[in-house]
């Protein structure tokens, strides 16, 4: 299996199927010839999800699902995901495809072509672009976000929150166990565990553009979110 893709879902029935028939047409028209899945993870929905995850993979048979009862957080999703995943580079994006699929051809050529352990899409690097941006409080708490962990954690990254990253697997697989953020801090943990191990991490400049119906609440999720990096950086 050369690529595994992993993509965390939580309460998206009404929006489910569009992008997740967007993606798997992509894979199947740019990877003819190369073995890959798709791995949805269901974190807890409430609604139909679960059952339009179902109805899916059972249509396009390089697709599967994982699923549990109760909401853990997009970190827990996806380190189900990676547990599960068996390609050489495991991904995940998310759903809205905020991050265009055409960008995991890009992402596996620069794996090929150098010898990066972790490649993560970028919105902060020349060459990137914003299409449509978050609304201004959004944004600039996502700035003063990544300003504030990058220097607690010394991580020489200029964009954490990217939903966008890849790893080789034997990475994904170490970086992603027994994780202390499971919600919105968690990219900040894989990355401090990959920088503290030496692992080679690349910045791919991308093209974002934000899209409506995010499940982040605000003023809750930045504490939430704060609270974690603390409990990373104390953490032995």
């Amino acid at each position: 299996m050369t690529l595994s893709v992993i993509i965390p879902v939580y309460n998206e029935q009404k929006r489910f199927n569009k992008p997740a028939t967007a993606l798997y047409s992509y894979l199947i028209k740019t990877f003819p010839k190369t073995s890959w899945e798709l791995i949805f993870v269901n974190d807890g929905s409430t609604d139909r999800t679960l059952q339009s995850l179902k109805e899916f993979t059972k249509s396009n048979r390089k697709s599967l699902y994982v699923t549990y009862k109760t909401n853990r957080g997009k970190g827990y999703a996806i380190s189900r995901g990676v547990k599960k995943a068996k390609g050489t580079y495991i991904f995940f994006m998310d759903i809205d495809l905020s991050v265009k699929p055409k960008e995991l051809a890009r992402t596996l050529a620069v794996f090929k072509k150098d010898k990066f352990d972790v490649v993560i899409g970028s919105r902060r690097v020349e060459g990137s672009a914003i299409k449509v941006h978050q609304p201004k409080l959004r944004e600039t708490m996502g700035h003063c976000y990544t300003l504030i962990t990058t220097t607690l954690l010394g991580l020489p990254l200029s964009d954490l929150t990217c939903g966008f990253k890849g790893f080789k697997k034997k990475v994904a697989k170490d970086v992603f166990k027994k994780l202390i953020a499971t919600r919105w801090s968690f990219d900040a943990e894989v990355l401090y565990k990959a920088h503290k191990k030496n692992y080679s991490i690349y910045e791919l400049p991308i093209t974002w553009e934000h899209v409506g119906n995010s499940k982040v609440i605000v003023g809750f999720d930045a504490i939430r979110s704060f609270i974690e990096v603390v409990k990373i950086k104390l953490h032995k």
